[in-house]
């Protein structure tokens, strides 16, 4: 017989959620940090929705009662509670990584994900509205689907089954075919049990997100993000994106365009272990999803995934330039398959671009003397000028062919090439470049879409790399 949601809610209610590696590293890491503050431990909060949760459950734990005033969001929490019992409480946690099966990890990382992803849409839209309390839309839409969250930790069988249908049914009937009702019904009831802030509760609630705007908008990103994981040129995506501007008083294109955008954004900048970005399936028109759900590849299966999350665990520490870079060639070689890669760099005058390192090239090969004069029109000074990737193939060389100088068509010998260009704290400092040059094998999407995470990943790490040379000058 299936579990009434008053019934699913005394099951799940008691549960503490693990927390993402990197998230518990950093908050341990600000515990020694003469500077910290509790803005900086929301910031190291946030983007991890379990952790986010557990501090609001810990804050607003003892606000019960008609006038108690809920605490809404994470800087406050950690003001009311203090730094002393912020940092016990929060350091007690366990690490998702160590104490969930891989299949349960993956379901979780892939809400963790969706949750991230609908936050981001969420807060950029409420600072377009002038929104007074940004964090707090961020907190309600990040925390949207609790339900989920909680289900992949207790019943991870039953997630699993409910995503193979997912992949069949609408993701709405088959959440009421798989419990009896819509999840968002048991997040509103736990929500309530939680004692959460009122914005969290009145964005599950359709009677108050039919009327009001600021809800209607938390609610309209989860349900845009959730609709796109089956691609984004559907009909349930399109009715989001006009129901979106509406809410915004904007042209549905306008709106369109500034997702997709956003989306890639997300992307490059938020990456979790063996979770593929909706931005992956932008240029995919609209069909049919595959019957078949996608293997679940872990880290110690998949070099590609083990660098990845390599890399990751050294966000709150600094890797030398030299281990970074030992880590992102495997990646390129073990995991992407390239045989060719370079790093380069800016010289400090930023007039020329020049390779750093280079793996797997011949020593008489012109790629090895990777140099560019940046005051030139060519491809690789084009894409410096913003953080950006470029797959040259041969059914778009000609497309680019004003880009393609003698220079640049004698270091790449004509073969086809992956490129992405790096910021650090807003400024370029180089390029990734790399090619399956004498292999016999062409380049693909996937491998594309690996090397940008690669790269972004790289760049991600070199913020703290830079910070030693930001504090000497």
């Amino acid at each position: 017989m299936s579990q009434t949601i008053d019934e699913w809610v005394s099951q799940l209610a008691p549960l503490e959620l693990p927390v993402l590696r990197t998230t518990l590293q950093a908050i341990k890491k600000l515990q020694n940090d003469p500077d910290v503050s509790a803005a900086r431990i929301a910031a190291a909060v946030l983007p991890d929705p379990m952790m986010a949760l557990k501090l609001m459950r810990l804050a607003n734990a003892s606000r019960h009662g008609e006038f108690a005033q809920r605490i809404a969001t994470a800087e406050h929490a950690v003001m009311m509670l203090g730094l002393s019992t912020t940092f016990s409480r929060l350091s007690e946690t366990a690490v998702l990584e160590d104490v969930l099966p891989p299949h349960a990890q993956h379901g979780l990382l892939c809400t963790t994900a969706r949750a991230s992803h609908a936050a981001i849409h969420a807060r950029a839209w409420a600072v377009q509205r002038l929104d007074t309390s940004i964090e707090e839309v961020y907190i309600a839409a990040v925390l949207y689907g609790m339900a989920e969250m909680t289900l992949w930790v207790a019943e991870p069988e039953r997630m699993v089954e409910l995503a193979k249908t997912q992949r069949k049914l609408d993701w709405k009937q088959a959440e009421q075919n798989a419990f009896g009702f819509p999840l968002v019904e048991l997040s509103r009831a736990l929500a309530e049990r939680w004692n959460m802030p009122p914005l969290v509760t009145s964005a599950m609630q359709q009677e108050i997100t039919d009327v009001h705007v600021r809800p209607r908008c938390v609610m309209l990103a989860n349900r845009l993000i959730k609709n796109a994981e089956t691609g984004w040129y559907g009909p349930a995506v399109a009715a989001d994106l006009e129901e979106i501007a509406a809410a915004r008083r904007q042209a549905p294109d306008e709106v369109a365009a500034q997702v997709h955008s956003a989306a890639a954004d997300v992307a490059r900048r938020y990456i979790f272990a063996d979770v593929v970005p909706a931005a992956t399936w932008l240029p995919m028109l609209a069909g049919e999803w595959p019957d078949e759900e996608p293997s679940v590849v872990t880290t110690d299966d998949d070099p590609f995934q083990a660098v990845m999350k390599e890399m990751s665990m050294h966000l709150d520490d600094a890797l030398s330039l030299h281990d970074l870079l030992v880590l992102v060639m495997r990646g390129m070689r073990d995991g992407i398959g390239l045989k060719r890669v370079v790093f380069a760099l800016l010289t400090q005058d930023r007039t020329e671009l020049k390779a750093k390192y280079t793996f797997g090239a011949e020593q008489e090969s012109p790629l090895k003397s990777f140099r560019f004069d940046m005051r030139q029109k060519h491809l690789f000074s084009a894409l410096m000028g913003k953080q950006q990737a470029i797959w040259m193939s041969d059914e778009n060389r000609i497309k680019y062919a004003a880009y393609l100088n003698d220079e640049v068509m004698k270091a790449t010998t004509g073969h086809e090439f992956y490129a992405m260009s790096l910021s650090v704290q807003g400024k370029m400092i180089g390029l990734f470049y790399g090619d399956r040059a004498g292999t016999g094998e062409r380049l693909d999407a996937a491998s594309f879409e690996k090397f940008k995470l690669l790269c972004a990943q790289a760049a991600q790490s070199m913020v703290l790399l830079a910070k030693p040379r930001s504090a000497n000058a």
